[in-house]
């Protein structure tokens, strides 16, 4: 009995260890075949393609710009060959130092700097801006293309600060004195009083007219211009719909787990009606973008002639909102803001200030109820770096950490040279101490 008991587990033993080899040796060849599998990967694709081909490949075949890299379903980072970003940050130079411009702008109070063809108010108050904002700027400029309807002009100053009013109209500076508490001009035959003060305050006022140095004066052309680089900058990525309830959300997190770096720019497609659902995570992209310039396409489509931003609670002078600009490209309705934060740019929208907005607002018309406080140092304007370079993208992107990628070399490359011409050097100085040690 015993005898046949060692037989037979001699057996079972002999049974497993056959059991053990063939299951080993059916591991080595599956991650043989996806060793083969990811080499092959390395040389015919840069990213999640299909059928093939390489992301940039896919999105060339769509029609869709290569100079952005996909985070994720409708997520992207701007890199160094974005044309049609580097043509919107080029087309925001017009704005750049404006909290309001606009063909018509209506009313008060905005505080920071006002373009405008027709005004029928014009009202600046600027002791805040100037108080809650340290950027080192302490001249103003103000662009009227016409004479407002009102004479009767207000700007509140701040101390040490001074005021350039630009006029794309003839006009002539007078006084009644140097007590004179306002500084006036007249045009078109009227009488302008600007409300300064005092006294004391009227010489740091000049009256420009304006010249072809001043670009932001050529209004409808600028607005014209940033609407079509906009619509074009939409029209670069890739829009789902099925994607876009909480792409918001998505970007957000991206950002909180360092997936996009600071100074580099992130596109979200949002659709018009998603934007105005997920104020959460709109407060969070305003508030809480940790430096990354975010452009989000509004997406119309489908959308009504009535967008409504609501509030969404970011605080009186949140900086971090000036990296938040709203594409809304051709949209031709009208859009109602509580308060929120960002640059809004809706060159053929109109566009009502219900709360405080917190950036700016450029739109064909504005109407002041609540007000704008200008903040506008950080966000995107051509010269800015605000791109993903060509290296850093491909150094992501590529499955093999030694392998050279159309960006260049990488990283590890880079450091493996530095590292043998190190190693050289030492074995010269090695080679040279033992000849004279000799």
């Amino acid at each position: 009995m015993g005898g046949n008991n060692m037989t037979n587990n001699e057996e079972s033993k002999k049974s497993k260890k056959g059991k053990v080899a063939f299951m080993f040796a059916f591991a080595v060849t599956v991650l043989g075949s996806c060793a083969a599998t990811a080499a092959a990967s390395s040389v015919t694709d840069s990213g999640d393609g299909v059928d093939g081909m390489s992301v940039e490949d896919e999105n060339d075949s769509k029609g869709f710009d290569t100079g952005y890299r996909e985070l994720e379903k409708n997520i992207y980072v701007a890199t160094d060959r974005a044309e049609t970003m580097k043509s919107f940050r080029s087309d925001m130079n017009a704005f750049k130092g404006f909290g309001s411009y606009s063909v018509t702008h209506n009313g008060g109070h905005v505080e920071g700097n006002i373009a405008a063809a027709v005004t029928p108010n014009f009202y600046v108050f600027n002791s805040n801006v100037a108080q809650h904002v340290k950027d080192g700027n302490t001249h103003y400029v103000q662009y009227l293309d016409a004479a407002p309807e009102n004479s009767n002009m207000l700007v509140t100053i701040a101390p040490d600060t001074t005021y350039e009013f630009v006029f794309g109209f003839d006009f002539e500076r007078f006084s009644y004195g140097e007590n004179d508490n306002c500084v006036r001009f007249r045009a078109g035959g009227k009488e302008y009083a600007i409300e300064c003060g005092g006294a004391q305050n009227t010489s740091k006022f000049t009256l420009t007219r304006a010249d072809d140095s001043h670009t932001f004066k050529n209004i409808a052309e600028n607005l014209n211009n940033i609407g079509e680089s906009g619509v074009a900058v939409i029209d670069a990525v890739e829009f789902s719909a099925a994607d876009s309830a909480d792409a918001m959300k998505r970007a957000a997190m991206a950002i909180a787990l360092g997936e996009v770096q600071p100074g580099e720019t992130m596109v979200i497609n949002v659709h018009a009606d998603d934007l105005q659902k997920d104020t959460e995570s709109y407060k969070a992209l305003v508030m809480d973008n940790k430096g990354v310039n975010i452009v989000i396409n509004v997406i119309i489509d489908g959308a009504s002639d009535e967008i409504f931003l609501g509030n969404v609670n970011s605080p009186d002078w949140c900086e971090a909102g000036a990296n938040v600009t709203f594409n809304f490209g051709s949209y031709t309705g009208h859009i109602t803001s509580g308060l929120v934060g960002g640059i809004y740019v809706a060159p053929y929208a109109s566009f009502t200030v219900a709360g405080n907005v917190n950036g700016s607002v450029i739109a064909n018309d504005i109407e002041m109820v609540g007000e704008i406080h200008q903040i506008t140092s950080t966000a995107i304007y051509e010269g800015d770096d605000v791109f993903e370079t060509e290296k850093d993208s491909s150094s992501e992107t590529s499955d093999d950490e030694g392998e050279i990628t159309e960006g260049g070399e990488t990283e590890e490359e880079s450091e493996g040279e530095i590292t043998e011409k190190g190693d050289t050097e030492k074995v010269e100085e090695t080679e040279k101490a033992e000849e004279t040690e000799k």
